[in-house]
């Protein structure tokens, strides 16, 4: 027998925003629309009001379960209703408007991270419009959803910022149109324009699945879900290999701006077919992390040398259709600068530096402080109290100036609030575990 799934309608319709302001504010965005998806409808209060709103428009609702729907909505001549769980493979209808409500953090977790950002990016080429809402950290309480965001972000705008630069050749832009309250704080309601074209990310570079990579695959960085659907890492004697199955374009990227950088120290990496970036390792055979380190002073000298050379160097994207990262950018802004990207040779003592992608158009204050730390460690004293009072100044300067939403997610940077509030949050869910445990 068929289990109806957890779906609270009176918990949904009391904290979602109320359907009758949504479906008002939906038909004030796209007086002129006739067809929309909306997914995750739950009982369909949303489409209901809309229908009533506009007597051309037909909406798809999709969910889980039909026994939640309003059976006045089903009945409805200008509704069809999906029972379907929505996966990548998913093909959808194309639509004036898709309206995806409180679905996507669901799907995180119980699909993974690359299939949500798949998912998104495959509802981007099925309208042009797309009205987005999702779980944050911020909220209180302490959902399964909530920990498996945390396991791949520390904060809202990190989160919107991954979606965003992942999927940024398929948008034209993106704003902030409503606000609402949920679990005492506020989750936003973004409009994604998008560009209507089927992306390049979507499509799977068969060459680089069939590639008979040297050693066992290992994922970089967070693990997201596994390394065969976001990155492939790999090196033999000569090359360094990293493989990203979708979301090219940010491998076309990082070939762009190493490309760009003129140091003799940088080791670039060549993209030899989509997704698919090749690096030449024979002169740097030997190599060792930063902490194994002989000559520190050496190595102090050729990373302020470096951060020097990235603050002067303008990295031209205008080629590419970036919705993100804008066209002209500093390198100190635009890449990482990291212990974790920086190699040493071992016999020479040479440092060299690798790992180009695209990290944020503000990302300055974060290398001073990163680099800060490094020099710390190095023992140059006077250019880490340097580069930590520089990081300050250009974060201070980021949030008197950059205070929107937009920005924050450009930025990769959460709010002094939303931090505050996340942290409170923690401390609080935390000492409810505790307790709970000491009662049982």
């Amino acid at each position: 027998m068929k289990t109806v799934p957890h779906l609270d309608l009176k918990y949904h319709q009391r904290y979602h925003l109320k359907p009758e302001k949504r479906a008002k504010l939906l038909n004030r965005l796209f007086p002129q629309m006739e067809t929309m998806l909306d997914i995750g409808c739950n009982s369909g209060a949303v489409s209901l009001e809309l229908l009533n709103l506009n007597s051309r428009l037909r909406i798809i609702g999709i969910d889980l379960d039909s026994r939640i729907v309003l059976p006045n909505l089903l009945e409805h001549n200008r509704f069809e209703f999906l029972e379907t769980e929505l996966t990548p493979d998913t093909v959808l209808p194309s639509a004036d408007v898709v309206h995806y409500s409180a679905v996507h953090h669901h799907i995180v977790h119980k699909q993974g991270l690359v299939a949500a950002t798949r998912i998104f990016s495959n509802l981007l080429a099925t309208a042009e419009n797309l009205v987005f809402e999702t779980g944050m950290l911020t909220e209180a309480g302490d959902f399964s959803w909530q920990n498996s965001l945390r396991s791949y972000f520390s904060s809202d705008e990190e989160h919107l910022h991954f979606l965003v630069s992942h999927t940024q050749s398929a948008i034209r832009s993106f704003c902030k149109e409503d606000t609402f309250y949920i679990h005492l704080a506020t989750r936003p309601l973004i409009h994604f324009l998008s560009k209507q074209a089927k992306q390049r990310d979507i499509c799977i570079d068969q060459s680089a699945r069939k590639l008979k990579l040297p050693i066992q695959q290992k994922p970089v960085g967070k693990s997201l879900i596994s390394a065969e659907d976001y990155l492939w890492y790999a090196r033999d004697n000569c090359y360094f290999y990293k493989i990203r199955p979708y979301f090219q374009v940010l491998s076309e990227l990082e070939s762009e701006i190493g490309r760009q950088i003129k140091s003799t120290n940088a080791l670039k990496s060549r993209l030899t077919s989509p997704g698919h970036l090749s690096t030449n390792l024979v002169r740097a055979s030997q190599l060792t992390k930063i902490s194994a380190i002989k000559n520190q002073k050496l190595i102090a000298h050729a990373l302020i040398s470096w951060i020097k050379e990235l603050e002067t160097t303008e990295i031209d994207l205008s080629r590419y259709e970036t919705s993100i990262y804008g066209n002209q950018i500093s390198a100190i802004d635009l890449i990482e600068v990291s212990g974790r990207n920086i190699l040493i040779e071992e016999t020479t003592q040479q440092t060299i530096f690798i790992d180009f992608e695209p990290f944020s158009n503000n990302n300055r204050w974060r290398n001073y402080l990163r680099s800060a730390s490094l020099l710390l460690k190095l023992g140059a004293f006077y250019h880490s109290a340097k580069y930590l009072f520089l990081s300050l100044a250009y974060y201070m300067a980021l949030m008197l100036t950059r205070y929107s939403l937009e920005q924050r997610i450009v930025d990769k940077r959460p709010s002094g609030f939303g931090v505050l509030h996340s942290l409170i949050n923690r401390v609080i869910s935390g000492a409810w575990r505790r307790f709970q445990n000491a009662v049982k």
